[in-house]
């Protein structure tokens, strides 16, 4: 994750998250599914207009962070990557408490 800024981490951070939470609840049949950048918008409230969330998750599908469908200035059905994934378990043993103190450093 050497090659993120930081606003692109904080965004895989946040989808990782979001996929843990969707694993643990069981609310969804595939928990790493996300339509389109508007289902994820909550997730960071003002902090990014709309564009820029685009432009970020364009810029985390081209680097294979996400896999997904490039669509006309955006990603659609999109999850994170199997290599993120495979990183974010080795680098968080305690799971969302862990992520969530790393996220409190972007506060």
């Amino acid at each position: 994750m050497d090659d993120l800024t930081k606003k692109q981490k904080y965004v895989i951070l946040q989808l990782y998250k979001e996929y843990l939470s969707n694993y643990s609840s069981g609310k969804n049949q595939n928990p790493n599914y996300f339509p389109d950048a508007s289902y994820i918008k909550h997730l960071f409230s003002d902090r990014f207009s709309d564009d820029e969330l685009d432009d970020i998750l364009l810029s985390l599908l081209h680097k294979e962070y996400i896999t997904g469908y490039k669509d006309e200035d955006s990603v659609s059905e999109f999850g994170v990557s199997d290599k993120t994934i495979i990183y974010m378990e080795n680098k968080f043993k305690n799971g969302l408490k862990d992520i969530l103190t790393f996220l409190s450093n972007f506060m």
